[in-house]
């Protein structure tokens, strides 16, 4: 028997059924976070304007430490297959509910910045959703390699979701740093 028929799914079924349900799980916690940003009364995400520095290092410099935070999200996630790729359907709820709160705020404070953060956000929650992905397909596969009497376990098929899904991040932190330099030159 096929590990995935035991979730009702048949052979190849598994990864689309999980990323379509991770898809729709963010634009949910999306929509909440943006109905809860409008239903609030008070303003309190201004995102600040740095001096620009117009020089490659700092360019370089902020790309470095927005990859690092957001990798470390994706790093989260990955662990999170311990615990059945719970943990990374936790994190990408929490951050689909902050960015629906953020776009709400800076449509509110600086509609302008919200061009720069559409050039961006869709790398990064692209990665996002491959890393929670494949967390919980590993975590399918791994439940279920609990369950049954065969004790394989097959990683491989959900791995291959973390380098593309750690490239996009990487092409979200550049473009994110490039856009918070023209937002702040302007």
């Amino acid at each position: 028997m096929h590990q995935a028929a035991a979730f009702g799914w048949q052979r190849g079924q598994a990864m689309p059924v999980l990323f379509a349900g991770t898809v729709t799980i963010l634009i949910l916690a999306v929509g909440a976070g943006a109905a809860a940003g409008v239903a609030r009364v008070d303003v309190v995400n201004v995102f600040p304007r740095h001096p620009s520095d117009p020089s490659l290092e700092h360019l370089l410099a902020n790309a470095a430490g927005i990859g690092r935070r957001n990798l470390t999200v994706l790093a989260q996630m990955a662990l999170g297959i311990a615990l059945f790729g719970v943990p990374g359907l936790l994190i990408l709820v929490f951050n689909g509910f902050r960015l629906g709160w953020d776009v709400v705020s800076v449509l509110r404070v600086a509609p302008g910045t919200a061009m720069y953060m559409a050039a961006y956000v869709p790398f990064e929650y692209a990665g996002f959703v491959l890393g929670c992905t494949g967390g919980l397909h590993a975590g399918c596969w791994m439940l279920q390699s609990l369950l049954s009497s065969a004790h394989r376990f097959a990683i491989a098929s959900s791995a291959r979701l973390l380098g593309p899904a750690a490239g996009l991040i990487g092409i979200g932190a550049i473009t994110e740093a490039v856009c918070m330099k023209l937002r702040n030159s302007t």
